[in-house]
């Protein structure tokens, strides 16, 4: 099935370069970073502006389309499409920061890749004239060595260096912007899986701001149905679309061991336990995928009609794209158990795709804590 809305023309940018990711996976992990032409490929082709406003020179894609592309990108490589995801989804921040600031940022023929740590808040933020100061070390910089800028979150501090309180007495927060060569790589991300999407930690040290790329997200100053969503679901969809992807790219690796000889002289393809597991997976991930679908685009054709998504809306969100992950791991397990010791030679595709899902199984939008969650929401409706 296809996400409903896509548009087919730059679903089909992004297959012709998932086939490229394909055919680069192995540097692309051993480097653990994507290649320069790849990334300026995805680049030229828009696809890191999927959701920069129109106003800023942005594609201003809906969201099936953006899904269907992180999907598409995930099929070729898991970490290709990982940050083409993340990038994406911070790009479209330029539409709660101050428009001038994201005029700055975003405006002429710049095309930026914007990423970075939002949560947690891990550095500070010290006022000096003219701005402030960064200090600090943030985690999880999903595609930090392809990225122009890094837009992060940081603690406030006062002019004597103490936490700044709100007037609750709680700690103020701030979102900033820096180019990315202002921050240090700290090699951290020595992985099992996605080590291809560079999600290193990054320090910054003295690092001045200028006050103008200091922010607190606000209303949107764009239009269209995108604004009408809160940040929020905009940092959650993308996570169902690439393990869907990822997990098609299981399916056919798979497909690809069992047509050879493998436990008897007949064919893999011929033996019930592969069949039961192709079957099986096909199951959880098609079902999870029409569900996800089914809630996504209910949420935007409400956007698109300039009418408010319920909370339940983005309640069923919450838990669709958990269980998307959830159920896309449980294919590949299912898939990488039926191919016996086929499975474990780094040469095959589903090796890689198996520890790929389950290091995107890792990421806080797939944890178990989003059914508890969403039960209490279903069974204490005031609670939302």
């Amino acid at each position: 099935m296809t996400f409903t809305g896509a548009n087919p023309d730059i679903v089909e940018r992004a297959a012709a370069l998932a086939a490229v990711a394909r055919d680069e996976a192995e540097a692309i992990e051993r480097d653990r970073r994507l290649p320069d032409p790849l990334v300026e490929a995805l680049r030229d082709a828009g696809l890191f502006h999927l959701w920069v406003p129109g106003e800023l020179g942005g594609l201003d894609a809906g969201v099936g389309t953006f899904m269907e592309v992180v999907r598409t990108l995930s099929a070729g490589d898991a970490a290709a499409g990982w940050v083409v995801m993340i990038a994406a989804e911070t790009n479209a921040l330029a539409q709660w920061m101050p428009r001038a600031t994201a005029e700055e940022i975003f405006g002429g023929d710049a095309r930026p890749i914007c990423v970075g740590t939002l949560n947690p808040p891990a550095g500070t933020l010290r006022p000096v004239e003219g701005g402030y100061v960064a200090e600090g070390r943030w985690p999880f910089g999903s595609g930090f060595p392809n990225a122009d800028w890094l837009i992060s979150r940081a603690r406030l501090l006062d002019a004597d260096g103490e936490p700044a309180l709100d007037d609750r007495g709680q700690p103020q927060m701030r979102a900033f912007a820096v180019p990315a060569n202002q921050a240090q790589l700290v090699d951290t991300w020595s992985v099992p899986g996605l080590a291809g999407t560079g999600s290193f930690d990054y320090s910054m040290h003295e690092v001045h701001v200028p006050a103008q790329f200091v922010f607190e997200f606000a209303a949107p100053w764009t239009s269209g149905p995108r604004s009408t969503l809160p940040i929020g679901p905009i940092f959650q969809v993308g996570h169902g679309a690439h393990a869907i992807g990822t997990a098609r790219q299981a399916m056919e690796a798979f497909a690809e061991i069992a047509a050879r000889p493998a436990w008897s002289e007949r064919p893999a393809s011929e033996i019930a336990l592969a069949h039961h597991a192709r079957g099986e997976a096909e199951a959880l991930v098609s079902s999870a995928e029409a569900w996800l679908d089914r809630v996504l685009s209910g949420i935007w054709q409400r956007a698109e009609a300039g009418e408010p998504n319920p909370a339940e809306a983005f309640n069923a969100l919450q838990l669709a794209v958990a269980h998307t992950v959830h159920a896309c791991v449980r294919a590949a397990d299912l898939l990488f158990e039926a191919a016996g010791a086929q499975s474990l030679y780094r040469s095959n595709r589903l090796e890689r795709a198996w520890r790929d899902l389950r290091a995107a199984g890792q990421h806080l939008h797939a944890k178990d804590r989003h059914y508890a969650d969403g039960g209490r929401r279903l069974l204490e409706p005031e609670s939302q």
